[in-house]
């Protein structure tokens, strides 16, 4: 994670006849280019509240934190029907941050990927897209996040 992503910090400044440029490399360009911006945050404070959430999440889940020897059993990672969304799996264990969790994420070209309503058997933790439940279904968007 780079600093100000959580709030889609750009290093944006005017080019060649005053044209927004954005740098990929600005070691070499104004302060002014490299700050952080704090009103993005008040901006994208939604997306903002999601890393927090993120952060969280893979900070007090165990099932994020397995040794290499820990994984296989324990945590699966598959690509659904070529459809642009990854479920990730972990069945969970014993003791607190330890509780079962699943994971969808869909890329960009993900379209009509739907979770039935009784596949969801715990709270949803996390929700980016705000998917609604229709018709016992919950569709996940393009570049969306669901935990549960």
């Amino acid at each position: 994670m780079l600093a100000g992503e959580e709030f889609l910090r750009s290093k944006s400044y005017l080019g060649v006849d005053d044209e927004e440029t954005f740098s990929g490399n600005s070691y070499n360009l104004d302060y002014s280019v490299n700050e952080l911006n704090y009103a993005k945050k008040l901006e994208h404070y939604d997306l903002f509240k999601n890393y927090k959430k993120l952060i969280n999440f893979k900070r007090t889940h165990k099932g994020l934190q397995l040794e290499e020897n820990e994984i296989e059993g324990n945590l699966t990672v598959e690509a659904l029907n070529n459809n642009g969304v990854m479920h990730i799996a972990y069945k969970g264990g014993e003791g607190e941050g330890n509780e079962p969790f699943d994971i969808y994420i869909a890329n960009g070209t993900a379209k009509d990927f739907q979770i039935d309503e009784s596949q969801i058997t715990r709270e949803i933790y996390l929700n980016t897209a705000n998917s609604q439940i229709a018709d016992s279904k919950l569709t996940i968007e393009p570049f969306g996040v669901l935990i549960f």
